[in-house]
């Protein structure tokens, strides 16, 4: 017990001060946070069988996922919901497609496919956000859209990463679980959060009758962790039910309130110690000819997979190449999926590593693309008619 009390105190001083560098140089504190797991991960192997970190790391999670979902803002999605969701759908069968061509031409187990879109469909939020605001077109029109189509993502990401875990320890794709998973969050968005979020406005606005904001927190925590251990005992995985509980919060009048809670409590603790977690079995010694290729190539089937889709719904080539290079970096959760994947002998323990360095290079230079491409400005062709006399 001690010797887990120390490993804690370690990556949490260590991460903070990592994350707290990369910060203060406008860099996501996440990837140092996940560099000092590496690091510590080399240094001390034994850190990644710690039952505390494990433990930790699921409740950084929770934390995570409930600031992700309590940061949606529903009146971006006014009057597009419909149409982003369908995008969005049409991104992960463009990307499951584009997998599936790629393994089976390279010889690659295609029924690893949809475990490894689990792992490059979600992007981060948070660095597209900085980068169009550093670029002054968060107010654009293609920056709206990313930030709407943001949402969506997060949603389509939490499916998929339910899917893919399912797959992982089940060794087969539940068709079942995807429908399943597709019709509670179409329920929950725009059925059931009617009236979810009256039920949750009401607890919330007794308990701030009575002066009470603190339980705030720990009632918001105590949702998530009821409704996620009820949606594993429908055979889907907590995450689910902890997306559920943000985003019906997330309609709430207090929910800024209730978010800057689980920011100053998440971000202390928990979240830090997740994102270190996710460096535990990977070494920074890689070959870099590999990792420049796996680079390009992720690169390549994120633009892809999100620049086809815009085109196919009627956004011009212009629009279409900002809006998907906002969807160049990626989200943390693909390293999460990645992992169990390599704990269950499905990937290599180097190929963890060069996609976990891959990750890094990505969300570091991610805002320069989406600067260059906002630059981009392609002539549309006018066409005059000819007067005949």
């Amino acid at each position: 017990m001690n010797s887990d009390l120390w490993i804690v105190a370690l990556i949490l001083l260590f991460s903070k001060i990592i994350g707290s560098v990369f910060n203060k140089l406008k860099l996501p504190s996440s990837i140092g946070e996940i560099l000092t797991g590496v690091i510590l991960f080399m240094l001390i192997p034994e850190i990644a069988s710690s039952q505390s970190i494990s433990i930790l790391a699921q409740l950084g999670i929770t934390f995570s996922i409930l600031l992700t979902m309590l940061a949606i803002d529903f009146s971006v999605l006014e009057n597009s919901i419909e149409r982003f969701s369908f995008i969005q759908i049409t991104t992960a069968l463009t990307g499951l497609l584009i997998l599936l061509f790629t393994f089976n031409y390279f010889g690659i187990d295609i029924g690893l496919t949809p475990i490894f879109l689990a792992c490059v469909i979600g992007s981060s939020t948070t660095i597209a956000m900085k980068s169009l605001l550093s670029i002054e077109a968060i107010n654009t029109k293609e920056g709206q859209k990313i930030l709407g189509l943001q949402i969506i993502n997060s949603m389509v990401e939490i499916i998929l990463v339910s899917v893919a875990i399912s797959m992982i320890y089940t060794k087969k794709f539940d068709i079942d679980l995807l429908t399943k998973l597709t019709f509670t969050l179409i329920g929950v968005v725009v059925v059931s959060s009617r009236i979810g979020t009256k039920l949750i406005n009401l607890l919330f606005s007794i308990i701030q009758k009575f002066k009470l904001e603190e339980i705030l927190l720990a009632t918001t925590i105590l949702l998530a962790l009821l409704l996620g251990a009820f949606t594993e005992k429908l055979g889907i995985t907590s995450f689910v039910g902890v997306m559920l509980v943000g985003i019906l919060i997330s309609k709430t009048p207090q929910a800024g309130i209730i978010a800057n809670k689980i920011r100053e409590l998440g971000e202390s603790f928990f979240i830090p110690i997740f994102f270190a977690s996710l460096g535990f079995g990977a070494t920074l010694f890689v070959d870099i000819v590999n990792l420049f290729q796996l680079i390009f190539a992720i690169l390549l089937l994120r633009f892809l997979m999100f620049f086809i889709p815009l085109r196919i719904f009627k956004f011009d080539a212009e629009e279409s190449i900002k809006i998907a290079s906002g969807f160049l970096p990626m989200s943390g959760y693909g390293l999460l999926v990645l992992g169990l994947a390599i704990k269950n002998n499905m990937f290599s323990s180097e190929f963890y590593s060069l996609f976990l360095m891959s990750y890094i290079v990505i969300n570091l230079i991610s805002p320069l693309l989406i600067k260059l491409s906002f630059k981009i400005k392609i002539r549309r062709k006018e066409y005059r008619k000819r007067k005949i006399f």
